[in-house]
């Protein structure tokens, strides 16, 4: 059975065009593929990518385990940042490419690609040894939604003032308050980390 995003109905209701991706029906486009595409080259667009994973690594001694695990160095970050890099094998082969977030200073959140959550979390939970870590498999939790383009930051600060947009830093990750504000203290279930609305920026220089 394919597996759908918690937005499927509302993609379905603007009909829009899915294909199958690692075994998720995903949205590519809706009415005018030139023009969307145009869209996000101008302006911005907004991609579902809820199939990606994300997992939550925490304890006395995360952060030495995820140097351990992750082939850049994390226990440099400053609380919010991130970093690009790989998770490898015993044999150095590439179990995953991932962005690490440094949340706290004993809690780091990992967004890893859809294909490899099962990979990753089975390979994380098998190698913790004898440090005092816990590794949390959030993928069902997190919805995950990528705002691209040239507007991005605007269309977003537009949405979320309070939240600061245009301060982030590139490679950082922030609460998104408005939405924990309205919603937070009606969810069902809540992200055990009480993150449960964050925001990322990855800013890429568009070119039109």
């Amino acid at each position: 059975m394919m597996k759908v995003t918690p937005l499927f109905d509302i993609h379905k209701k603007y009909n829009a065009k899915f294909v199958n991706f690692n075994g998720w029906e995903m949205p590519v486009w809706f009415e005018d593929l030139r023009k969307e595409h145009l869209q996000v080259r101008k302006g911005a667009g907004v991609f579902d990518v809820s199939h990606m994973g994300e997992i939550e690594i925490s304890g006395k001694d995360a952060e030495t385990y995820v140097d351990y695990i992750f082939t850049n160095k994390v226990s440099d970050l400053s609380l919010g940042q991130a970093r690009y890099g790989f998770i490898c094998n015993t044999h150095g082969g590439v179990v995953d490419d991932i962005i690490v977030y440094k949340l706290d200073f004993d809690r780091f959140f990992l967004c890893v690609n859809a294909g490899n959550i099962e990979n990753v979390f089975s390979w994380l939970t098998t190698n913790i040894d004898n440090r005092d870590v816990s590794v949390v498999n959030l993928s069902s939790f997190y919805g995950q939604l990528a705002i691209q383009g040239p507007k991005a930051v605007e269309y977003i600060d537009t949405l979320f003032p309070d939240s600061n947009v245009r301060l982030i830093k590139k490679y950082n990750i922030s609460n998104i308050l408005e939405l924990e504000n309205l919603y937070s203290s009606n969810l069902e279930w809540k992200c055990p980390n009480n993150n449960n609305f964050l925001i990322e920026s990855i800013r890429i220089k568009y070119y039109s």
